[in-house]
């Protein structure tokens, strides 16, 4: 019975991963058609707010996901949903409202932005986060295919309210593109919480005590997700603050084709952390030397293919020069492992040991990159960020054998 159950589990999760590759797919193919209509001044602008807003997201979701992600498989009990519920509201509010900061900024000391944008941006990251914390939610109690189902559906409605604006003459591309991301959101999150409310065994919580109390459970995952949520995205703000605007749509457009392949890495990193503990026993992945081989002909082919593809559909004027993806290229792989090292450590039980990782990471990631920025341009974003991951997956790997000493 217990193996057929891990059976099913194996099936559904294999499920989601193939589900979250068709998804990015077809979110990257709205991006690039979006993209050659926006220019790439407006797409620098509309990175900028997307970075900031996923920034944001990680930053005060995850924490609180995280730690019902690894709480439920050890438990099996859905008490604590309308707690995960109430705490992601205002959490998603937060991000909002520090998007909405952050956007204010930038409009005052970098490049003017009109305020109807800026309103929905605002509107766009409070739905963006809840629908992201909404998902890592049911992904926790177990509901890949339902997970799975949703993000399809999700870049489905983008993509057609997309167009029907665009047709009718609704409003400004960005405004048209940002409306699609919301009312997407929107949809995907009514399914969500009435899955979760339905799955709920406990009672709605009006007594301030369980979220205090579930807020302190997340305080090493908090500090791991607020590192990730940093350094995930850091290179779009440093390089939208320090560098000419049009640099970070080129950029952005240029590395799209190679960030489709994090979905790998990202939906291992979620499976292995939907496994229940072990104390003391630390997952071992070990890469082979075809599967090694493999990962090197597929990045080099990919940052090929970018290049060719980015001056055919979008014109020599998008282009920067092929060092720049092969530096980010290795800068994902570098990510990748570093993702799934943490992963393993947490299934094991270390979250303190990652939790002080994760935040000498992000101090050191900020740090490295604007060191970079100043030094080399944008070439130095990629090289410190990736001397970054590099380092700290050592100091994890020299972590791991000072555990099993």
């Amino acid at each position: 019975m217990l193996r057929a159950a891990k059976n099913s589990l194996t099936k559904s999760s294999s499920k989601y991963v193939f589900a979250r590759g068709i998804s990015a797919a077809l979110a990257l193919i709205f991006a690039f058609f979006y993209s050659r209509v926006l220019g790439v001044e407006n797409r620098s602008i509309l990175t900028f707010a997307m970075a900031t807003t996923l920034i944001m997201a990680i930053f005060f979701t995850s924490g609180t996901t995280l730690t019902f992600r690894k709480k439920f498989p050890r438990e099996g009990s859905t008490d604590d949903i309308t707690v995960v519920m109430g705490l992601i509201i205002i959490e998603s509010l937060l991000a909002a409202i520090g998007v909405l900061l952050s956007i204010c900024i930038y409009s005052a000391f970098k490049t003017n932005l009109p305020k109807t944008f800026i309103i929905v941006v605002f509107v766009y990251s409070f739905f963006a986060t809840l629908n992201l914390a909404s998902i890592e939610t049911i992904l926790a109690i177990g509901k890949f295919n339902v997970a799975a189902i949703l993000e399809i559906i999700t870049i489905l409605i983008q993509i057609s309210i997309y167009t029907t604006m665009q047709y009718f003459k609704v409003s400004s591309i960005a405004i048209a593109i940002l409306t699609s991301l919301i009312i997407s959101y929107l949809v995907c999150q009514m399914s969500c919480w009435m899955l979760l409310i339905s799955e709920n065994t406990g009672h709605l919580e009006k007594s301030i005590e369980p979220y205090l109390s579930f807020l302190k459970l997340t305080k090493h995952n908090h500090a791991y997700a607020i590192s990730n949520g940093i350094v995930d995205r850091i290179d779009r703000v440093i390089i939208g603050w320090f560098l000419p605007l049009s640099l970070l749509g080129k950029f952005a457009v240029t590395t799209s084709l190679i960030s489709y392949v994090r979905f790998i890495p990202d939906a291992i990193a979620k499976l292995i952390i939907s496994k229940p503990q072990n104390d003391k026993k630390i997952t071992t992945l070990r890469p082979s030397v075809p599967a090694t081989l493999l990962v090197i002909s597929i990045v080099v082919s990919t940052v090929l293919f970018s290049q060719l593809f980015i001056q055919f559909y979008f014109g020599s004027e998008w282009i920067l020069p092929i060092l720049i993806p092969s530096l980010f290229a290795l800068q994902e792989l570098a990510r990748g492992f570093f993702q799934i090292e943490c992963s393993r450590f947490m299934v094991a039980g270390n979250e303190a040991v990652v939790a002080k990782q994760n935040l000498w990471m992000a101090v050191t990631a900020f740090l490295f990159c604007i060191f970079g920025v100043k030094v080399a341009g944008l070439y130095g974003v990629s090289v410190s960020l990736g001397l970054n991951y590099v380092l700290h997956t050592l100091l994890l790997h020299k972590q791991e054998r000072r555990w099993l000493a």
